[in-house]
């Protein structure tokens, strides 16, 4: 057995120690703190995600009808319920969900409303429309999908940007 030297001792009890506990109880305080901050950010986030697919969803819709309303020579078009919070092609279901905490405002022609006076969109077998503007919001941002009622072009811009 070989003897070492008290300054070997003390340089490896130095190197082992690890951490202290008023290092360990510093990165407690940081975790808990991002792990606080981090669930109101992603639902913000999936609040968003929800809007934006019912834009891009409505939106969508519209145009199938128009596409539709020119290749069958036929009128067709959209009804938006704001009460139920569906929307979809006239004479069939309403198909598609607006999701709690989205608000709808219908600008459209009455004469595009379907029998039970849910306002809609309607296009002509040339492409034109009834035209009429639908704005979907949230607390934070609003967007709109627009039908030109001469052209029948669908457009998504947000409220208030000109779209």
């Amino acid at each position: 057995m070989t003897p070492t030297s008290p300054a070997g001792e003390r340089a490896r009890d130095r190197d082992s120690r690890g951490f202290t506990l008023l290092e360990l109880l510093v990165v407690l305080v940081i975790l808990g703190a991002m792990a606080a901050l981090v669930p109101p950010m992603l639902s913000r986030g999936a609040a968003q995600a929800s809007l934006k697919r019912t834009v891009a969803t409505l939106a969508s819709e519209l145009r199938q009808a128009r596409s539709d309303a020119i290749l069958h020579a036929d009128p067709r078009g959209v009804v938006i319920d704001p009460t139920g919070r569906t929307f979809g092609p006239v004479d069939a279901p309403l198909r598609n969900r607006i999701a709690d905490g989205i608000a709808v405002r219908v600008t459209a022609a009455d004469i595009a409303a379907d029998p039970d006076g849910r306002p809609g969109i309607r296009f002509l077998p040339d492409g034109r429309s009834t035209g009429g503007t639908i704005f979907l919001g949230d607390q934070r941002r609003t967007y709109q999908v627009e039908v030109n009622w001469l052209t029948g072009r669908v457009r998504i811009g947000e409220a208030g940007d000109g779209a």
